[in-house]
C-alpha cells in the first residue's frame, strides 16, 4: 500500500470514528462526557497515577495531560450542535470552541485544585497549559476533518502540529513551570 492510500484510510478512519459517535444522541455525549470527567478525576485522586522511574515521569506525566483532556474535548463535541450537511458533523463553529474550552479550563482548574488537596501531588498552572493544548489540538483536527475538501496530507500535518505543541506545553509545565514539591 502506497503512503498517499495510508494517508486516505488515515482520514476515512478518523472520520468513520466520528461518525459512529454522532449516532448517539447528544444527551449521550453529555453523559460520555461526564463519566470522562469523573474518570479524570479518580485518576486525580491518586498518590502516584503514573508509577515510573525519574526522571522520565514529571514529563510523562505532563504529556498524559493533553490526551486526557483532548478526549474530554473530544466528547464533548459529541454533545455539541451538529451540522447535517455534507455530512452529520459537530459544528465547530466560534461559539462551539469557546463554550468547550470554557468548560475544560474549568475542569482543568477544579483538577489541579483537586490534586492540591491529594497527598503525593500538586499542582500546577503548566498541567492546566497541557489540558488546554490537548483540547485546542482536539478541535483543529475536528475542525478539518469536518470538511470534505480536507485532504489527508493537511491531517498528518495537524497530527504532527498538535504533537509537537501537547509535548512543547508538557516540557514547560515540566522544566519551565514546575510545580512546588509535593506534600
Amino acid at each position: 500500500m502506497s503512503v498517499r492510500a495510508h494517508r486516505a484510510v488515515l482520514v476515512r478512519a478518523h472520520r468513520a470514528v466520528g461518525r459512529a459517535l454522532l449516532r448517539l444522541p447528544r444527551l449521550g455525549g453529555a453523559v460520555l462526557t461526564a463519566v470522562w470527567a469523573v474518570t479524570i478525576y479518580l485518576l486525580s485522586d491518586s498518590s502516584n497515577p503514573l508509577p515510573v522511574a525519574p526522571p522520565v515521569p514529571l514529563f510523562v506525566n505532563n504529556m498524559a495531560h493533553a490526551p486526557l483532556f483532548g478526549f474530554l474535548c473530544f466528547l464533548a463535541l459529541v454533545a455539541a450542535p451538529r451540522r447535517m450537511e455534507p455530512f452529520p458533523w459537530p459544528r465547530i463553529d466560534r461559539r462551539t470552541c469557546t463554550w468547550i474550552l470554557a468548560a475544560v479550563l474549568c475542569y482543568a482548574l477544579f483538577d489541579e485544585w483537586h490534586q492540591s488537596w491529594v497527598p503525593g501531588r500538586d499542582s500546577s498552572l503548566g498541567d492546566v497549559l497541557t489540558d488546554l493544548t490537548g483540547a485546542c489540538s482536539v478541535l483543529w483536527v475536528a475542525s478539518g476533518l469536518g470538511r470534505p475538501s480536507f485532504r489527508t496530507r493537511s491531517l498528518v500535518i495537524r497530527l504532527v502540529l498538535c504533537l509537537a505543541a501537547c509535548a512543547s506545553a508538557a516540557a514547560i509545565a515540566t522544566w519551565a513551570m514546575p510545580a512546588p514539591q509535593p506534600r
